[in-house]
């Protein structure tokens, strides 16, 4: 069951669009070059919540391979360091939230997230921060306060942004098909008219 906070939803999406500019800055890939090494957000971040992180947590964040230069894991990286500003919304550092949890929200949903969506929007929109705060809720199994489950899960559906891809593409999938039934069924009538002309 969740635990229901004494804090409302909307402390935790003003705090998200409070997010100071560093936390958007260019990640670091790798050891090299300047910018924000995104590793080393998520491990003081893990510590203000309790607990005790070790460099192989981190290893998935590293990004040394030459795939992790892509502007799709930069977009990751950028998304991984504005949740971990809303991570630092003091109501998390009062909940028992672990390494696990939260690397696991990471590599999971804001992975997905992050394939989808412009890392900034998750601050300057209104309904992806909303989106932000209550995945990040949901993961941790935490209410806001004055929401029931119901509620707070059908308002998680609305925006969620992997949940209205899925719907576009099967929108598109059906479109297509029936595009492709009519002309088959054009041809099939083109032919049969053929047939009775040739007859007559």
């Amino acid at each position: 069951m969740p635990r229901e906070l004494a804090t409302p939803i909307q402390h935790f999406t003003r705090h998200l669009a409070e997010c100071p500019p560093e936390f958007l800055g260019e990640p670091r890939i790798g050891k090299e070059g300047t910018g924000v090494y995104t590793p080393a957000l998520v491990y003081d971040v893990l510590e203000h919540l309790g607990n005790e992180p070790t460099l192989d947590d981190l290893d998935g964040l590293r990004g040394r391979k030459q795939q992790h230069r892509t502007p799709e894991h930069r977009n990751f990286l950028k998304l991984v360091q504005v949740t971990s500003w809303l991570l630092y919304h003091p109501e998390f550092g009062e909940q028992e939230v672990t390494t696990k949890q939260v690397l696991g929200f990471l590599h999971g949903q804001i992975k997905r997230r992050a394939e989808l969506v412009n890392a900034e929007l998750f601050v300057s929109d209104p309904d992806r921060r909303e989106e932000l705060v209550r995945l990040c809720l949901f993961e941790l199994q935490l209410l806001p306060e004055g929401e029931s489950k119901n509620f707070f899960r059908d308002r998680l559906n609305a925006l969620d942004s992997v949940e209205r891809q899925r719907v576009l593409e099967a929108t598109r999938d059906k479109l297509r098909r029936a595009e492709e039934l009519k002309k088959k069924l054009a041809e099939q009538q083109a032919r049969e008219a053929a047939s009775r002309y040739t007859r007559e």
